[in-house]
């Protein structure tokens, strides 16, 4: 009995890990998101407060977070956000509204795939 408890002890283990990864990372993700569709109401001709500042805030926190997720997330996906983050920075710098607003959305769709891969479903698994 004691051959089978280990095992099962180590597989809760790395399930409980899985699981707490996902929803942290979620939690990330979800924030990022909220911080950017806060950005969103201030770009344009009439727009009060720093852009550009807003989004290398969100990018900050970005990259504070990179040796973690590093780690537990596909590079690709990971290099994809920094490119979109990229250009949303030199977007917001040069004030093109129609193009920040472009590339707002596309980093939020980008976000939001990269923690529906981290969550525990079936269709993640296979």
């Amino acid at each position: 009995m004691r051959g089978f408890l280990f095992p099962c002890a180590v597989l809760a283990v790395i399930l409980g890990a899985t699981i707490a990864n996902g929803i942290y990372v979620t939690s990330l993700c979800d924030g990022w998101i909220e911080a950017l569709h806060t950005i969103e109401p201030q770009i344009g001709p009439n727009a009060e407060g720093d852009v550009s500042g807003a989004v290398e805030s969100v990018y900050g926190d970005w990259s504070d977070r990179q040796r973690f997720l590093h780690i537990v997330v596909e590079h690709d996906e990971l290099d994809e956000v920094e490119s979109l983050f990229a250009r949303t920075i030199s977007c917001a710098k040069e004030d093109d509204a129609h193009e920040l607003e472009a590339n707002i959305a596309e980093l939020i769709t980008q976000l939001r795939h990269l923690k529906e891969m981290e969550q525990p479903r079936i269709e993640n698994i296979f």
